[in-house]
């Protein structure tokens, strides 16, 4: 399979096997363009197991610092962008839009590719555009979100890397893939399925692109026919959470925003014993509380 046709729409052709497959990709498209990009800026808050993917690709990591809120600091990636033409990774945490206007503004003064970083939410429409279309790249995590194993869909935005030829190899049903596919059954029936091993990327080999496995991929549209209801269903248990939390010792990073599909209750704990407290009452509760 080719991605020489794909565009920036939301169809089975586009999936891949996860985010980090999606932004392997990107980073293909952008390495075989004519021009040269050397330097990736990336938040302080990120995932590190997309570190290797892009050490792959020999970029220069660039860590850019994000407020209590996780709104980029503009100023200091401005400041990289005057001498390096450079990639920029911008997420919308747990599902909330980021600042794409002043991302516009930048693009408009230097040369910088912006890729937009859903892996916490599915592409819905705000304020008459739709989540995804902000960067020249986009890319979400379906496993995230919905009970599949893989699945994420890459969408290009801009033109120019449209004319591409990357190719996708068939990605095939793994035990791993099944258990996950199989998790909500499990969460109400009394079998218990260990899970694997966490896998942990030390070096990543980007000569393949692998797509999403058969079964998700005919999960996946299924699933998305619902799309409207999983979304109000999620924001009325994130409303929920907000207003049960504000009368104790936690602040929510995210106002209550009817435009998303929030992927967590993100929230601050006051301190440490209390972050502890929460823990432990979400385990005597079955209410799954992590820090991260």
């Amino acid at each position: 399979m080719s991605l020489r046709h794909l565009k920036s729409t939301q169809t089975t052709n586009n999936l891949l096997d996860s985010g980090r497959e999606s932004l392997s990709t990107i980073l293909k498209i952008i390495n075989e363009s004519d021009e040269l990009y050397n330097q990736l800026l990336i938040p302080t808050v990120i995932c590190n197991d997309i570190i290797p993917i892009i050490q792959s690709y020999g970029l220069n990591i660039k860590y850019y610092p994000v407020d209590n809120k996780l709104r980029p600091d503009f100023n200091y990636i401005e400041k990289e962008l005057v001498n390096h033409k450079s990639i920029l990774l911008v997420v919308n945490y747990f599902g909330f839009l980021s600042k794409w206007d002043e991302v516009k503004k930048l693009q408009k003064l230097y040369d910088v590719i912006s890729i937009e970083d859903n892996a916490h939410t599915i592409y819905l429409n705000q304020n008459n555009k739709s989540i995804g279309s902000f960067g020249d790249f986009s890319f979400n995590s379906f496993r995230k979100l919905l009970p599949v194993s893989s699945g994420s869909l890459l969408r290009i935005n801009n033109k120019r890397f449209l004319n591409n030829n990357i190719n996708i190899t068939k990605k095939f049903l793994s035990l791993t893939d099944l258990k996950l596919i199989l998790r909500p059954i499990m969460a109400f029936s009394n079998i218990n399925i260990k899970s694997g091993k966490t896998r942990q990327i030390i070096k990543y080999d980007n000569k393949k692109i692998y797509s999403s496995d058969y079964i998700s991929r005919r999960l996946i549209p299924y699933f998305m026919k619902d799309i409207s209801y999983i979304s109000a269903r999620r924001q009325e248990n994130y409303v929920n959470w907000y207003n049960f939390l504000k009368h104790h010792d936690v602040d929510a990073i995210f106002d209550i925003d009817k435009h998303t599909c929030p992927y967590v209750f993100a929230c601050y704990a006051n301190n440490t014993k209390s972050a502890n407290n929460w823990i432990t009452w979400g385990r005597q509760n079955n209410i799954n509380i992590t820090r991260w």
